[in-house]
């Protein structure tokens, strides 16, 4: 490891107690771990950017391939780095180079000029934090005046390509075909304005918790830009934000009283814990609250994180035991999707803890007790004596 190999030279580098020959040895020895590490990560940026420059011009066909060699080059990085942030990197750009690609695949097939829009990615999308399963999480923004009919068939051609190319429709139907997830932006305006004025309205307080994580992929950016403007907006009705919190609040974490994960007792997931539900999915959807609240405009769960530390929401010690339990359950979820992926099966949010080494489960004890703490902090912040 390049960290182990420069404490190792930097310890004995002392220059009063060395001669200028012994010197230069140690520093060429520097250089050449340097050089070591640095080799294999330019090769990952150019294999990333060789995928991104041949996105911008493929055809629908063509994408399916560069999206299989993507998610390849993200698991071939992660087995090299185990780094959580390079699967996100990979993943992200990668499939945003798709979704704009796709875009002006579809303007062209057109063949009239579409009014000015933008599309906007929400959920790990939104906050950069794509891994190597994904489904779409987007919303359509469009000039207003523009006819929505024409949009229906846009998000329709939209969501039907990205499918084909990998990327699944989401679940929980948060897209533009859906009606709520489409609208000029006058109307988006004015459906988060009437449900934070009135505590109750078009939107859910799930949708606004979906809304946090806006961020502009394609098209007009001013546009985007401007529906982004609303989301500190998103935290004024305390009823709503209530809600919010206590949902997530008071999600109980897979562990017992004596350190013992609570696995599942019977059906299809027996003895397997939900690492989503009971794990990464509480940690980032509460930072995501809790700094939305506090006027933190970061998107990714770590700036998050250090965005709350920095205006004294959460202590130093905690906010670096979160970014810990963060990379840890993250790095569960990677690890479980590469199996999951080079065998060719369906994503899943169950694992055996058991199945992990002593190490492995001592770590995911400590990111769920951290989670936990984290719940404790907002509760006291919130409904306790706190910020309220």
């Amino acid at each position: 490891m390049l960290k182990e190999r420069i404490e190792s030279i930097l310890r004995t580098y002392r220059p009063e107690r060395l001669s200028y020959e012994e010197r230069l040895h140690l520093l060429e020895q520097l250089r050449e771990a340097i050089g070591e590490e640095e080799g294999p990560l330019k090769s990952v940026r150019e294999q990333l950017q060789g995928i991104l420059g041949q996105i911008s011009s493929s055809d629908l066909k063509d994408l399916k391939r560069h999206h299989y060699f993507l998610n390849r080059l993200a698991i071939r990085t992660f087995d090299g780095s185990r780094s959580v942030k390079d699967v996100h990197l990979i993943c992200t750009r990668g499939r945003d180079a798709i979704l704009r690609r796709i875009l002006e695949l579809i303007e062209a097939e057109f063949g009239s000029e579409i009014p000015p829009y933008a599309w906007m990615a929400l959920g790990s999308a939104g906050r950069q934090e794509e891994t190597l399963y994904t489904d779409q999480d987007y919303l359509l923004v469009y000039q207003d005046g523009a006819g929505d009919d024409l949009f229906l068939q846009f998000s329709h051609k939209a969501v039907d390509y990205l499918e084909e190319v990998g990327i699944r429709r989401c679940k929980g139907g948060v897209m533009p075909v859906n009606e709520k997830w489409r609208a000029s932006l006058g109307l988006w305006q004015e459906r988060i304005r009437r449900t934070i004025e009135k505590g109750r309205g078009p939107l859910s307080s799930l949708d606004l918790m979906i809304l946090m994580d806006l961020r502009f992929v394609a098209g007009e950016r001013s546009l985007g830009e401007e529906l982004m403007g609303m989301v500190p907006e998103l935290t004024k009705n305390r009823g709503l934000l209530n809600e919010m919190l206590r949902t997530l609040i008071f999600i109980p974490m897979p562990l017992g009283l004596f350190g013992r994960f609570l696995v599942e007792k019977d059906g299809p997931h027996k003895g397997r814990i939900n690492l989503k539900t009971g794990g990464w999915a509480p940690l980032v959807v509460l930072i995501r609250v809790m700094a939305v609240s506090y006027g933190i405009r970061d998107l990714s769960t770590l700036e998050r994180i250090e965005g709350l530390k920095h205006q004294g929401v959460i202590s130093l010690r905690l906010a670096e035991d979160l970014k810990e339990a963060y990379h840890i359950l993250m790095e569960l979820r990677i690890s479980g999707q590469r199996e999951l992926m080079l065998r060719g099966e369906e994503d899943s949010n169950y694992i055996d803890p058991y199945a992990l080494d002593p190490e492995g489960q001592r770590q995911l004890k400590f990111a769920l007790r951290r989670v936990e703490e984290l719940q404790k902090v907002a509760n006291e912040l919130f409904f306790g004596r706190g910020r309220w």
